[in-house]
């Protein structure tokens, strides 16, 4: 039986996913949180008309898969726990917990409640904050009980009851919501810090992700660039680890606001240097057999900048910088074996605390020799 794979990414001003409904039997709980409930018939409903939408900023992100020689987008879940779940619905075997939706609050979204019919009616972009996995068990529950037309499976699927929190919540706060609910969820380290705004590196790292030439190209979801990315080029928790390592102790705002500059301009120099960075096809074909657009060069390159941080008044650091230009960055190359382990068909890259020593001594010995 094949079920059409549905996964409703939001993009804004492409496919928002925008809908007018009216929930009933609701229960206004204060300061925009209202409490229903729905049937996995009527949630799998919702997801196949496309009245829910995968809202990536408070969520888990996407990843990418190659298909037919394109790149598709695709949401990150576990299939194994899709199914399961769905076959448990269909024998009404499910110990159902509470979902969360959020009605975006982006300008667009309008919700009004009527106190008197108990009914929630929304404009805007319904969002799932908690339970991916469960909407699309519900799913995939809903279209498997109507192609088969079996009247137990309806039943089953119909009288399995689902307690929904909806909320209309700006994204800074729903990424609280979020973060709260993650708490006993496995997340990547990239996630948690990135909505940890307490701490100095992050708040650099944002901004970078932000307003400088890495722009968008920070991944805040994973620890690690999967092969195929041609959106990001360094996960955040590789800046994190790196930044903390090479500027430890930053003491006030000024001292922040320096570093911040100065790794902005010092990451549009190395742009300049290697201009098939900033293209994400590029980028795929150059990590094939070289180095430089390895997620984990960014702990070198982050190194190299602590060093050239001490120089950034007098402006020659531009000018040493370009020493990064004779560098073999071929995997081939054996000076790289301390991260490089050669297979049949490709390079397997080796990731730990100690390759990366290694590594970064390598590179400083092949920066400065051609200085």
């Amino acid at each position: 039986m094949k079920i059409i794979n549905k996964d409703n990414i939001y993009k804004e001003k492409e496919k928002e996913f925008f809908v007018l409904k009216t929930f009933k039997d609701v229960i206004d709980l204060g300061n925009n949180k209202y409490l229903t409930h729905l049937s996995a018939e009527e949630i799998g409903r919702m997801w196949d008309k496309e009245e829910l939408t995968y809202y990536i900023p408070t969520q888990r992100g996407i990843k990418y898969k190659k298909i037919n020689n394109k790149i598709k987008e695709e949401t990150i879940t576990k299939q194994s726990n899709i199914l399961e779940m769905q076959n448990l619905i269909l024998k009404g075997q499910l110990g159902t917990t509470q979902l969360t939706f959020n009605v975006l609050d982006n300008g667009k979204g309008l919700i009004n409640y009527n106190k008197d019919k108990r009914e929630l009616f929304i404009k805007g972009s319904i969002a799932l904050l908690d339970g991916n996995h469960r909407v699309k068990a519900c799913y995939r529950a809903y279209k498997s009980s109507q192609i088969l037309g079996d009247e137990e499976l309806i039943k089953n699927v119909k009288n399995t009851i689902f307690p929904v929190i909806i909320l209309h919540y700006e994204d800074s706060k729903a990424k609280i919501v979020f973060s709260q609910m993650s708490k006993g969820l496995k997340i990547s380290k990239s996630l948690a810090e990135s909505f940890d705004s307490t701490k100095a590196s992050n708040r650099i790292i944002l901004r970078l992700n932000e307003h400088s030439v890495l722009k968008g190209m920070i991944d805040v979801r994973k620890n690690n660039i999967s092969k195929n990315d041609m959106e990001h080029i360094v996960s955040f928790n590789t800046l994190k680890i790196s930044i903390d390592e090479s500027f430890p102790s930053i003491k006030n705002e000024l001292e922040e606001k320096e570093i911040y500059m100065f790794l902005s301009s010092f990451f549009n120099e190395l742009f300049c240097l290697f201009p098939y960075m900033k293209n994400g096809e590029e980028r795929i074909l150059i990590k094939e057999e070289s180095l430089e657009c390895e997620d984990i060069m960014f702990h070198a390159y982050i190194s190299l900048a602590e060093d050239l941080y001490m120089k950034r008044k007098s402006g020659k650091w531009k000018e040493e910088l370009k020493a990064l230009e004779e560098i073999d960055f071929s995997k081939s190359n054996s000076i790289w074996d301390c991260i490089i382990k050669e297979g049949k068909e490709s390079y397997t890259i080796i990731n730990n605390k100690s390759s990366r020593a290694l590594m970064i001594r390598v590179f400083k010995q092949e920066f400065y020799s051609n200085l």
